[in-house]
């Protein structure tokens, strides 16, 4: 599958700049190219060519009227391209200074995650498609009433679709700058839209692979159509992943709570991976403790929690490796049920420790490991954890292994 490749530019920024604006598209189905502009005039140079879809400008706190400078430049000679300013902490200007100049948003750049910055760079790129096609379409306008009278219908249904889309775009505009304020409900809405187109496709290529309405032919088609179905499994358990997230986030996830038996649960969840285990010739065990109490929670969530932090044992333990799953009462007076997962894998050190924790954040493992991550099942697992009232805690070590351990409140204990 071809990616979307942009053309950013950034000025003001540094090093530091650079690397948070890459990692908010590491591991996103798109290309971005970022082209750097140290000055005003270079910055000025670049977006008079038009070739950039948008500009970046980070107000720098040692020179903060560069970036005002450079958004009221823009605004003077009618430049088109989208603007976002990142206000670095202790500029001192003010956001709305920028909008009122011409930028197409402003948000403080200390307090932002690479998440809210994606998601409005990637609405911002959309605004600027969505200009070029205006002027795309007024060109076709423009042409069809010169070269004959008799396209008069035509231009009016064009330009009743050029003045529906014009509104749609300040309506797009208008939600971009308040994009850093809506960020969860951006997610959520997207993750709906998403689902039920997706869902469908997983559905028809259920239906294709089991020949339902007859064989497909050729043998190489069940190939195709289990690429379909994996591939749209996949894109399903992120989009979940990324509503769950959001739902969280907003504080209106609820828990359908129940009382679970501990062996049960933990058997069902390393069923869920032991395929994979298998295929990576990795060994997974079980370690339950003797007349565990049983456990008041939600069961979903729970499989979520402990099946993704096996999924990632599995994927990060080399061939001949071992992971275990173990599940035991704590001692602590507070603490009831702790879970913990423990592989023999690749390891972390600290600096990857924090980048993993963070939403969206993917551990650079260069050629150790061939696996690709959403960056989202740690932060989901932590959050769902703190959800149920517990804690998720990570010890890894180099080359040595990670043992992940969630600990739950002595209230969920079922006397």
């Amino acid at each position: 599958m071809s990616m979307d490749i942009y053309q950013i530019l950034l000025t003001g920024g540094n090093s530091e700049v650079r690397k948070d604006l890459g990692d908010a598209f590491f591991g996103e189905e798109v290309e971005v190219n970022i082209e750097e502009a140290p000055d005003l005039d270079h910055a000025l140079e670049a977006l008079v060519s038009g070739r950039h879809e948008l500009c970046i400008v980070y107000s720098d706190p040692a020179d903060p009227e560069n970036a005002l400078s450079i958004t009221i430049c823009a605004q003077k000679a009618g430049l088109t391209t989208p603007i976002i300013v990142l206000n670095g902490q202790g500029a001192g200007t003010n956001l709305r200074e920028f909008i009122v100049s011409g930028a197409l948003a402003a948000f403080p750049w200390d307090v932002s995650q690479p998440a809210m910055l994606s998601g409005i760079v990637r609405l911002a790129l959309s605004l600027r498609k969505t200009e070029m096609k205006l002027r795309r379409t007024n060109d076709r306008l423009v042409r069809d009433l010169i070269t004959s009278r008799d396209s008069r219908e035509r231009a009016e249904e064009l330009t009743s679709q050029y003045a529906e889309t014009m509104e749609n775009y300040y309506l797009a505009k208008n939600e971009a700058e308040r994009a850093s304020q809506a960020k969860t409900e951006f997610l959520a809405h997207m993750s709906h839209e998403l689902l039920t187109p997706l869902n469908a496709i997983i559905g028809f290529s259920d239906t294709i692979k089991e020949e339902i309405f007859g064989p497909m032919g050729h043998a190489k088609y069940a190939d195709y159509v289990n690429d379909i179905r994996n591939s749209g499994q996949h894109l399903h358990s992120l989009i979940k992943d990324l509503l769950d997230i959001s739902t969280i986030e907003a504080k209106k996830m609820e828990l359908h709570e129940s009382n679970l038996e501990v062996g049960e649960l933990l058997d069902m969840c390393s069923r869920t991976v032991q395929h994979n285990a298998k295929l990576g010739q990795v060994n997974l065990t079980l370690n339950i403790a003797d007349n565990l109490p049983k456990l008041w929670a939600d069961e979903r969530r729970m499989k979520q929690i402990l099946i993704n932090l096996l999924a990632n044992a599995v994927k990060f333990t080399p061939p001949g490796g071992t992971i275990s799953l173990a599940a035991s009462l704590s001692g602590q007076d507070d603490d009831g049920h702790i879970f913990c997962v423990k592989d023999s894998g690749i390891g972390m050190n600290e600096d990857d420790l924090v980048k993993a924790m963070e939403q969206f954040g993917q551990v650079r493992r260069g050629l150790e490991s061939p696996h690709e991550g959403t960056g989202l099942g740690l932060p989901l697992s932590k959050s769902l954890a703190e959800l149920h009232g517990g804690r998720l805690q990570i010890e890894s070590t180099k080359n040595i292994g990670t043992q992940v351990t969630v600990t739950l409140p002595r209230s969920r204990i079922v006397a």
